[in-house]
């Protein structure tokens, strides 16, 4: 009878882990991180710098679509493991869509900065996204490598033009009382 009893119970941790091991969440559409993005801005990188151990970048700011020039900080640290290194041509002449995470539960955004959204963990990262702003194609607009939304069932790359539509409807819809950042 024991050997039964232990027999269930291990059958039943078995199955208990399996169903609670963790995998990596989905990305988020570009419209779900703008739910914790107080700040969206379009801007190139003008300095890449190594201090106290961690590469830091500094933004040239081209246009706010959302939030405040004087929430943007001066130098941004890269969060570790998403560092491209110091080689110059990865950056140099790239604009990019960067945007805050942050919210009235976790706090504001953290002082650091990954490039492209992680999947793990997402909802609860507090920083900066930056979103490499790809070179307009045969017939396409620029998009943001990384960044997509839903149309319909599709899933889309984003243009940086419908980008900029997206951060004005959700602003729009904070003006009416019915989203908070």
């Amino acid at each position: 009878m024991q050997r039964n009893v232990a027999k269930i119970l291990l059958m039943l941790a078995a199955i208990t882990s399996s169903c609670t091991t963790a995998t990596a969440a989905p990305a988020y559409p570009f419209d779900g991180l703008l739910l914790r993005a107080r700040t969206v801005f379009v801007g190139s990188i003008v300095q890449l710098t190594k201090h106290g151990g961690k590469l830091h970048v500094s933004f040239r700011v081209d246009d706010v679509l959302r939030g405040n020039k004087a929430f943007i900080p001066d130098r941004i640290p890269i969060a570790r493991n998403n560092e491209p290194g110091l080689d110059a041509d990865w950056w140099a002449d790239t604009q990019y869509v960067v945007i805050s995470q942050g919210d009235a539960i976790r706090g504001e955004p953290l002082p650091s900065l990954r490039f492209d959204q992680g999947t793990l963990g997402q909802a609860g990262y507090r920083g900066w996204i930056a979103f490499r702003l790809l070179p307009r194609t045969k017939n396409r607009e620029p998009t943001l490598k990384g960044a997509f939304e839903y149309v319909g069932r599709k899933r889309q790359d984003l243009t940086i033009s419908r980008a900029r539509e997206l951060v004005k409807e959700g602003m729009q819809t904070d003006e009416k009382g019915m989203s908070k950042n």
